[in-house]
């Protein structure tokens, strides 16, 4: 995450085989990072399709569940980061 741009939206993969979508705040320790308002991706329901989801191709996110934080959250252990075209999946009004 060191080498990853604050305030650029990213689709995360931790090593313990969670993923995450959200906007980076600050990194942290060697393989971490602080996010703001980040998404639990659930469930792809398409199987490990995470190029195609960061991407938003081929309506991935369309069939994609998400799980959605509030605040920030840091998460530690980060293994693969990929860029999030657009807009996070749940932003607060």
């Amino acid at each position: 995450m060191n080498k990853s741009i604050i305030g650029k939206n990213y689709l995360l993969l931790t090593s313990f085989g969670l993923a995450y979508c959200g906007r980076l705040v600050t990194p942290e320790g060697l393989t971490g990072g602080v996010f703001e308002h980040p998404s639990n991706i659930h469930n792809t329901n398409n199987g490990p399709v995470w190029n195609e989801l960061a991407a938003n191709k081929n309506g991935r996110r369309d069939a994609a569940e998400f799980k959605h934080y509030e605040g920030l959250s840091t998460l530690p252990s980060i293994i693969a980061a990929h860029e999030w075209a657009g807009e996070l999946p749940w932003q607060p009004i």
